[in-house]
């Protein structure tokens, strides 16, 4: 969907009463994945984050992000542990199947932030 805002804050976490997967915009709850849908989270070690874009075959992808190569960007990001402690995630893998001309995704350990976007263009031919 297009989000045109400049700034989200989001937070998910299991809620510890109900085990509910939370989803929060600054601290303000806009969403929920109930527990029964996850099978196998009870002691999870591997958090993925994906962005993907569509356009029918016959056209060019459309942007991603800000429509600039790595200028749209998550920031903080981090994993809380069980007992409540924020980690930043390692062993960052990115897999990006069209290229750095279509779309970009840097990971920065440092301050906890993932670049992303691109103008997309990208055609079947």
């Amino acid at each position: 969907m297009v989000y045109t805002l400049s700034t989200l804050s989001l937070t998910i976490y299991r809620d510890r009463f109900t085990s509910n997967w939370m989803l929060y915009n600054d601290r303000e709850p806009v969403g929920y994945w109930p527990k029964e849908i996850f099978n196998n989270m009870a002691d999870c070690s591997l958090v993925q984050m994906h962005g993907n874009v569509y356009s029918p075959f016959d056209e060019p992808s459309p942007p991603m992000g800000s429509g600039v190569l790595n200028q749209a960007k998550f920031t903080n990001i981090f994993l809380t542990d069980g007992q409540g402690n924020n980690r930043l995630p390692k062993n960052f893998r990115e897999l990006n199947d069209l290229g750095e001309r279509y779309y970009g995704v840097d990971y920065r350990v440092q301050n906890g932030g993932m670049f992303y976007g691109g103008p997309g263009g990208w055609k079947k031919t």
